[in-house]
């Protein structure tokens, strides 16, 4: 309880032996209630509740997606590949170091945890990352300690300080779906009866709401639709914090509404060590040891694993060497095939004004050996170390400038290691364990490359920008065509290929995708589109599912043409529909923000043309994005 009365005084000051209301209801700062995917409740919780802080700071207004932070982001780029789970400590360290995207960046509902937010949107993100974050566990305590954490929640509250709840799940809960139902009351239950945990966030509360052991109850915004209690909020039933071995924990957020990123540290890595291999502890290797307390360690326990995983380092800022054990390369562990998009905001290491370089070392390891105390191995493994380096650059945010990094393979590097202790390599032990173990020596073979920046490159970003989603739709047994394109700020040709040949997949260099696939599955690639001075990639998601339904919408069946494609003042647009259906025309510039709606609404089979007044845009190159059911597709237009 102290803990958490300590807690509290930090964020605000306790008003003790003054009357509280009767009512508290914060929910008109809090987004409309949605639907999380699978397990994500922890994650999703955090992301309404930092909507929440931002907007009641502001005083903004909730339904704008520009003012709702979207709650599948962190999900989906940590999720564990293969636990399919993440730690509230790991969800708000991705918040900590890469903030979260936005709604209007990331309009995505959930259906798949493959589908990731583009980089624009992680870069904006930047400028929105989390300041501190406090997880309060109430743990085993009696009915007079309960009323205590009620009634310190409840100031809490009061103050506007709302918080993520760790509660239990009853089967009385179902009954929440029913009509007119929304107080999920205390009802003496068993601690053998609880059929799993839920994480969602505390809005207020209400003394007068009847539960069926008294009255009063904490009001919640759930994340499992608006069917759900009452538009998706219910009320948790005080009495429930009677119960003294259902491990209750608060989480309350701090956000810092004063940073604003100025440099930005961008790399993708391809055919590297996977997301699963990490999770499946694969390819373990040590390149340092940390001393903490007279004892050493290998560095990769002692940081979030994602994060410090040590693949990717900074060893120098302004020719200042940095100790390899950092944190500045964030390493998102959604991953199932060694692809990793990279992006460190660099602000809180150097300002842009001060900048001059910067040097990094990506690892691949060869092979590396554990030893035991008894000198039997403990592990070890040989690889072929193929990882590749793409769009490595710094970003000067909120001007033209960036700066290419240039890759510089280096000779094979051998580095042993005495006397330290690990806890990921015990579970290669029989039993496994889950604790540090002791290794007398560990040597790892490791292929490396140093990417190195430098102010004396620096140049005006064109680089060019790709307008198509990451994630396509195929069906079994047919050729699935699909036109990719892309542009920069000078107008440049450009030329489209595939990093690495997929037998699946043809590209053309003017953009044009074919592809077959004769199974259901997941198929994953990337497009390199480059001006002849600097490229851009994108990571290729097509699902491919038997053929049917809306799914199998075909470019021979649907076409947008625009004319005239120098457009003076009016534009004139021709759809054609298979079918009758909703469309969506919207207008992008070559830095992917939306510049108009052209058109929105049901159309009919056949021909369809549109007539769009261009006159109040600049001159430049736009992308007109056309999406319909099951199909969509992206053309350039030229404004004189």
């Amino acid at each position: 309880m102290k803990a958490l009365i300590l807690l509290l005084v930090l964020l605000s000051t306790l008003s003790f032996g003054q009357t509280l209301p009767v009512v508290v209801d914060n929910s008109k700062w809090f987004p409309p209630a949605g639907v999380q995917y699978w397990n994500s409740c922890g994650p999703y919780s955090l992301a309404i509740l930092k909507t929440y802080i931002w907007n009641r700071h502001y005083g903004r207004d909730t339904e704008l997606p520009e003012n709702q932070f979207s709650p599948y982001c962190v999900w989906n780029l940590n999720v564990s590949p293969v636990f399919n789970g993440i730690s509230q400590n790991d969800a708000f360290y991705s918040m900590k170091e890469q903030g979260v995207v936005t709604v209007k960046d990331f309009n995505f509902a959930g259906e798949s945890e493959e589908i990731m937010p583009s980089l624009k949107a992680r870069e904006n993100a930047l400028s929105f990352r989390s300041k501190s974050y406090n997880e309060i566990s109430l743990g085993v305590h009696s009915i007079l300690q309960a009323q205590e954490y009620i009634k310190e929640l409840k100031d809490s509250l009061n103050k506007g300080i709302c918080f993520s709840l760790h509660f239990p799940l009853f089967k009385s809960i179902d009954k929440l779906y029913e009509p007119n139902q929304s107080v999920y009351s205390y009802e003496n239950n068993l601690e053998t009866d609880m059929y799993a945990s839920h994480i969602a966030t505390v809005v207020g509360y209400n003394d007068t709401i009847k539960t069926k052991s008294g009255r009063g109850a904490f009001k919640i915004l759930n994340s499992w639709g608006k069917v759900f209690g009452e538009d998706g909020y219910f009320y948790l039933d005080y009495n429930w914090f009677n119960m003294p071995r259902m491990g209750f924990a608060c989480y309350f957020l701090e956000e810092d509404f004063d940073h604003r990123a100025e440099l930005c540290l961008s790399l993708e890595l391809t055919q590297s060590i996977s997301g699963e291999d990490i999770d499946n502890r694969k390819y373990l290797f040590v390149d340092v040891l940390k001393n903490i307390q007279g004892k050493n360690l290998d560095f990769i326990d002692w940081n979030a694993y994602s994060a410090g995983r040590n693949i990717v380092s900074v060893k120098s800022i302004n020719k200042k060497k940095i100790d390899v054990s950092n944190e500045i390369i964030y390493i998102n562990n959604h991953d199932h095939i060694g692809s990793h998009s990279m992006m460190s905001d660099l602000t809180d290491y150097i300002k842009s004004s001060d900048f001059q370089s910067l040097e990094l070392i990506v690892n691949d390891p060869v092979s590396a050996t554990y030893v035991g105390q008894d000198d039997q191995i403990i592990y070890s493994f040989v690889r072929e170390a193929k990882s590749q380096i793409a769009n490595q650059r710094i970003k000067f945010l909120n001007t033209d400038k960036i700066i290419i990094g240039k890759v510089i393979d280096l000779p094979d590097t051998t580095i042993s290691v005495n006397d330290f202790y690990s806890r990921v390599a015990g579970v290669y032990l029989t039993p496994q364990v889950w604790e540090e173990i002791y290794v007398k020596s560990c040597t790892s073979v490791l292929k490396r490359k140093l990417v190195t920046f430098s102010i004396a490159e620096i140049q005006s970003d064109v680089t060019p920008v790709i307008v198509n989603p990451g994630t396509l739709y195929a069906n079994t047994n047919k050729t699935f065509t699909y036109q990719f394109e892309a542009g920069d700020s000078n107008n440049n040709p450009i030329t489209f290929s595939l990093l690495t040949s997929l037998p699946e997949a043809q590209l053309t260099s003017d953009g044009k995708l074919s592809f077959k696939s004769d199974k259901v599955n997941i198929y994953k690639f990337t497009v390199v589109a480059t001006n002849g001075y600097s490229s851009v990639s994108l990571l290729v998601t097509v699902r491919v599912n038997f053929e049917t339904g809306a799914a199998s919408a075909r470019k021979s069946d649907y076409s947008i043409i625009a004319y005239p494609n120098l457009v003076v003042n009016n534009l004139n647009i021709e759809l054609l529909m298979k079918n009758a259906g909703s469309v969506n025309l919207t207008l992008y510039d070559l830095q992917g923000r939306q510049v108009d709606i052209v058109a929105q609404g049901e159309y009919l089979v056949g021909k369809n043309t549109i007539n769009y007044n261009a006159s109040h845009l600049r001159s430049g190159t736009y992308v007109c994005r056309f999406k319909t059911d099951g199909f969509n597709q992206s053309i350039k237009i030229i404004k004189k």
